[in-house]
């Protein structure tokens, strides 16, 4: 299903309330501008049996020397052809960040699509027009395609477009890697081996020194989880690291593996002299 969204946005200094915006604005100046931007849904399904997502959410930050001089968000149910106004101040280098995800009674709500522009300037009393599609995440992997049993192997992915900022105060993401005999069809991150956080400046993962004790004989299948970690991407009644993507994602049936070698085997001598 295609679905269109509008959002104009120019300043105004709120906070949450039951639609779902909310407005961060320490010691910005008084002049306004506006930001009007379209995104919009592909036909295509990111799978055959993949649902429809529930909700856009979109963010308006703008960093300065590392600090957060200005934060927005808003969030619409979808389909929708509503439009939704949010004021800005004028300024240069504002960052826009749109997901799409399926809303749940569960601990975790599984984002579909995102996209991110940077670097928007805004003018007084005038509207600058940004175009967003949003776009499935397919990180890249680096991965042995076999490993012995018990030996160190690395492995390194990148996930270019899923919420980078060039603000090094802040990390975006958590991210866990799983490991398991056969591929795991579920969000959770239960049972994970490794963890670390990323999206300060670099979308870059490594994991070092992996090593896999069991499975020897058939494949480890490998499984990330990303939580959305930055308290912008909240709105305060809701739990955070709510918002998860997982990779491969339990809706498809991709898999990222390594064959787990048995070590050969050998004779030990004894030898009295």
């Amino acid at each position: 299903m295609r679905y269109f969204l509008i959002i104009a946005l120019a300043l105004t200094v709120i906070s949450c309330g039951k639609s779902g915006n909310s407005v961060t604005n320490p010691e910005e100046p008084e002049a306004e501008g506006g930001v009007a931007f379209t995104f919009k849904s592909s036909n295509a399904k990111i799978a055959s049996d993949f649902p429809e997502p529930t909700n856009v959410r979109v963010l308006v930050r703008r960093f300065e020397n590392n600090d957060l001089k200005f934060n927005a968000m808003t969030d619409v149910e979808v389909p929708t052809d509503t439009t939704v106004v949010i004021s800005v101040p004028a300024n240069d280098g504002y960052q826009i960040d749109a997901f799409s995800y399926r809303d749940s009674t569960a601990s975790f709500k599984p984002i579909f699509k995102v996209d991110q522009v940077s670097g928007i300037s805004v003018t007084p009393n005038n509207v600058t027009n940004v175009s967003l599609v949003l776009e499935s995440i397919s990180p890249s992997f680096t991965i042995p395609d076999s490993v012995e049993q018990g030996d160190n192997f690395d492995i390194t992915a990148n996930m270019d477009g899923f919420f980078n900022v060039s603000a090094s105060y802040t990390s975006q993401y958590l991210v866990y890697l799983k490991a398991d005999s056969s591929y795991q069809n579920d969000f959770t991150n239960e049972n994970t081996d490794y963890s670390d956080v990323y999206g300060s400046g670099s979308n870059d993962l490594e994991w070092n020194a992996v090593s896999i004790s069991e499975f020897g004989g058939q494949n480890a299948y490998f499984q990330i989880i990303a939580k959305l970690a930055a308290d912008e991407f909240y709105r305060s009644d809701e739990n955070k690291f709510s918002f998860i993507l997982n990779y491969p994602n339990p809706y498809i049936t991709d898999t990222l593996k390594t064959f787990v070698k048995i070590p050969e085997g050998g004779i030990g001598v004894d030898v009295t002299y």
